[in-house]
């Protein structure tokens, strides 16, 4: 037994580092964010976004009861474990104005840049990106938490503003996450391709049904993260199915009617 106990700690101390370095990321457009969750909800909510580093949220309601139930999601993340952290957004000014959210775990990284929306995208995206920069470890990250009009409003032309804000800062390593209200495979992309971003979710269907056909609970991928490929490099992205812990969808989507997305990074230097 000695012997298996030593050879444990010799194979933990090798991956420690490596697991360490790994930062993980996710993003949720939580439908309704507001006093439409119970407490069961919301905790249900921490369960599923306390293991990450970085949650950016898409769709806190601009009321009052959004301030409430943001408090009550922190206190519960607190409670769960971790030192955590978070800041709410102004309201943004477009059509279909909503709050954005950063929580993080001040335990993994550090907050450097007082989290703002993106004043210089208010006459060209109608919910204008919520920017937020940390540091993990010794590398730092610049994140847009976005959400782009709906599909009628033909989000590709918000998508590519967003991207000749990206542009003008290419020294900075960038990762843009939220709902785009577009698949990873429109042409409007093809700038950011271009430029070797690629998206951590793969194009995986991001948004639900209102209800399950032929046993098919998801509708379109709209929700992505992306990240540069020579600046930072992807070691696991994808969903966090939640539709799995509900007998059916109209149960899920008391939650929201989208998925979280995740990415798991690491800096290249």
């Amino acid at each position: 037994m000695k012997i298996i106990h030593r050879l444990f700690i010799l194979v933990w101390a090798f991956f420690a580092p490596v697991l360490y370095a790994q930062l993980r990321i996710c993003s949720w457009n939580i439908a309704n964010l507001g006093k439409s969750k119970t407490i069961e909800n919301l905790k249900y909510i921490v369960k599923k976004i306390r293991p990450y580093d970085i949650i950016a949220i898409q769709e806190l309601s601009t009321g009052l009861e959004g301030d409430k139930t943001i408090i009550r999601i922190d206190s519960l993340l607190k409670a769960s474990g971790g030192k955590w952290d978070y800041r709410i957004s102004d309201p943004t000014q477009g059509a279909g104005t909503e709050r954005y959210v950063f929580f993080w775990n001040m335990k993994r990284v550090k907050l450097i840049s007082e989290p703002t929306l993106i004043q210089s995208l208010v006459d060209s995206i109608d919910r204008e990106p919520f920017m937020s920069v940390y540091i993990y470890k010794r590398d730092t990250f610049n994140f847009l938490n976005f959400h782009a009009v709906p599909t009628a409003k033909k989000p590709a032309k918000e998508i590519i503003q967003l991207y000749g804000y990206v542009l003008s800062m290419t020294q900075h390593r960038w990762i843009c996450m939220g709902d785009f209200n577009l698949t990873f495979a429109d042409k409007a992309y093809q700038s950011w391709i271009d430029l070797s971003y690629l998206d951590a979710v793969n194009n995986l269907k991001t948004s639900l049904k209102i209800e399950e056909k032929e046993g098919e609970r998801f509708a379109n991928s709209y929700d992505h993260i992306l990240y540069q490929t020579d600046k930072t490099r992807l070691l696991k992205g994808g969903i966090v199915d939640i539709t799995l812990d509900f007998t059916n969808l109209r149960e899920c989507r008391k939650i929201s009617d989208h998925v979280p997305v995740f990415a798991i990074v690491k800096a290249i230097r």
